[in-house]
């Protein structure tokens, strides 16, 4: 059985990749890498004294990438660590860190800014609440979909015979 993806959910798909790349590209062109911009860009929106875990579950990055791209930013002198509460590690920005905050992520954040500042607010607030419907109508679609694990999948094709 064949499903096609609808024509609107490409399109949304493509233009999430967009974005994405737009951020990704300009990570590369300063020479970065896609965690270790985002880990600086969340200081400068967390502030200083920001934990680990605060980053990894606002953007999704898995402890492990956090911790290597950290470990390269704080070798590299863009951030200092400082044991937190319990295991938690606060993130500092070195002055090396708050000049890379003050040239880049400061004119990133003006830049985003303005492109909403360029919406009416009823496009801007429109665009919040339909994003935002949708992320919440498919987390409640991903919640009830029924799926095997792939160990289930490879047991069920050996056991048939067609592996």
């Amino acid at each position: 059985m064949e499903v096609k993806q609808a024509t609107e959910i490409r399109e949304l798909d493509r233009l999430h990749k967009t974005v994405d790349t737009l951020y990704c590209d300009l990570a590369v062109k300063i020479g970065f890498s896609n965690s270790g911009f985002l880990i600086l860009y969340s200081i400068a929106e967390f502030g200083d004294g920001c934990v680990q875990k605060d980053i990894s579950e606002r953007y999704s990055i898995s402890p492990q990438t956090l911790s290597s791209s950290i470990h390269k930013l704080e070798k590299d002198g863009y951030l200092r660590l400082k044991r937190g509460y319990g295991r938690n590690m606060r993130l500092f920005l070195t002055p090396l860190g708050e000049q890379f905050v003050s040239r880049i992520i400061h004119p990133l954040m003006e830049a985003e800014n303005k492109v909403f500042a360029l919406m009416t607010p009823e496009e801007s607030a429109m665009l919040l609440q339909l994003t935002r419907k949708y992320a919440d109508t498919l987390a409640d679609q991903l919640q009830n979909l029924s799926v095997p694990r792939k160990e289930d999948l490879k047991n069920e094709n050996t056991t048939d015979g067609s592996l």
